[in-house]
């Protein structure tokens, strides 16, 4: 994400491509990380309490309501750095048959094991990345 980021002209950062419900780099990012606040949660409450019911969050109404206020990108990402570097050095610590044993309940999905949140989140920052790379396009084609 660092990289991709640094590779984006500033301007790109809140560019918001002519695409109904389209976010901006800036709010991909906060979104990002707050998911993976919202994912360590998951996944330890998956660990402490197998089979509790899980929040579900309303993307839109973050982005609507949380994202337009301006926050600085350099502190998201290394807030997501060190959330990444903690939770990694807690899932070392953690027995393999605890993992194999713990689970939620997701509102739309169902019973999610702790594999299968890993699955989700892990896969969370490339879907994302997409939206940098459509993005910075969109911007090139408004501003050759």
């Amino acid at each position: 994400m660092k990289q991709a980021l640094s590779a984006l002209p500033a301007p790109v950062l809140d560019f918001r491509p002519a695409i109904p419900g389209a976010w901006t780099v800036s709010e991909h990012v906060r979104h990002l990380v707050d998911n993976d606040f919202n994912f360590v949660l998951r996944a330890k409450m998956s660990i402490a309490e197998p089979g509790a019911r899980v929040m579900l969050l309303d993307e839109e109404a973050w982005a609507k309501e949380v994202y337009r206020y301006e926050e600085d990108l350099q502190d998201y990402l290394d807030l997501f750095e060190r959330t990444r570097r903690v939770f990694g050095k807690f899932l070392q610590s953690v027995e393999r048959q605890t993992l194999q044993q713990a689970w939620v309940e997701h509102p739309k999905r169902g019973h999610l094991s702790f594999i299968d949140l890993f699955q989700i989140y892990a896969g969370h920052v490339d879907f994302h990345l997409e939206y940098l790379e459509r993005n910075l396009a969109a911007w090139k084609k408004d501003h050759p």
